[in-house]
């Protein structure tokens, strides 16, 4: 069975590595992403992204997440157990700071 799963394995890398780019959404193959999907909001100037559960070597928990440069330490929303705690309360932190500055501007 390990074999199996070995092989299936190095078939994702070899197979779906890559990403494919289509106007504003990316889909990011078996990478260092995982399995990732990235929609790019331009009158947002954020993207949003989901990384969905998936067997990669081992099990990736999902994740979904709106980012201004497609990173989880720099998000203002973020769920699921794939997002490290730390990254969460960051979050949080900078939507209440959003919050903040928008009833301060009028």
């Amino acid at each position: 069975m390990k074999k199996f799963i070995r092989k299936y394995e190095r078939w994702l890398e070899k197979h779906l590595g890559e990403h494919i780019s289509v106007g504003p959404l990316t889909i990011y193959g078996f990478n260092a992403m995982h399995v990732a999907i990235d929609l790019w909001i331009k009158p947002w100037r954020c993207y949003i992204c989901f990384h969905p559960t998936v067997y990669h070597m081992r099990w990736w928990p999902w994740y979904f997440y709106i980012s201004p440069n497609a990173t989880p330490w720099a998000a203002t929303f973020a769920i699921g157990p794939g997002v490290w705690e730390r990254d969460k309360k960051r979050a949080r932190r900078r939507r209440r700071l959003l919050k903040c500055l928008k009833r301060g501007s009028r």
